[in-house]
């Protein structure tokens, strides 16, 4: 005789959900559970490919009103590329890039540089042995750098959470 399986009605399920008594594991379970989790969660990732999520990292203030994240750091071939936020009239001073080219993309508020105001999504490149006038902000901003480590401090290089 062939069986068939039989599906149980929302209401039967409901009826035996209120019915169940909720237990919590016990040690070792709870422990093989959290386990199986984390290698499910490993076993997702890409060995090559990083993520650090916009919670993760954490601001250095550098100096008044200008704080740095770093995103990546790489100091075998000292690369490094950091998030820098500028609150509303602070000011980074003047200075050279002697060690590589530096990329800038403004994210967000109003970044200056040389009698320009820069906006979201404006780009500059500043080549090796370039210089830098003062840069500040009238109301606060934001810019990804791409470029040398050779002007951050190591403390704000030993905040990255992975080089």
């Amino acid at each position: 005789m062939k069986k068939t399986a039989q599906s149980l009605s929302d209401t039967a399920i409901g009826l035996l959900s209120e019915a169940l008594k909720p237990c919590s594991p016990s040690e070792g379970m709870e422990q093989r559970l959290a386990e199986r989790l984390r290698q499910s969660i490993s076993a997702t990732q890409r060995p090559n490919i990083k993520v650090q999520r916009a919670a993760d990292g954490r601001w250095v203030p550098i100096m008044p009103g200008v704080e740095v994240r770093i995103l990546h750091h790489n100091a075998a071939t000292g690369h490094v590329t950091s998030l820098w936020r500028l609150a509303a009239g602070a000011t980074l001073p003047a200075h050279d890039h002697d060690h590589a080219e530096e990329e800038c993309l403004i994210i967000d508020g109003d970044i200056r540089h040389d009698g320009h105001c820069y906006g979201a999504g404006d780009y500059m490149i500043g080549s090796r042995g370039s210089h830098h006038s003062e840069i500040s902000s009238r109301d606060g901003g934001t810019m990804l750098l791409r470029g040398s480590d050779q002007h951050l401090p190591a403390a704000v290089l030993e905040s990255a959470s992975y080089r």
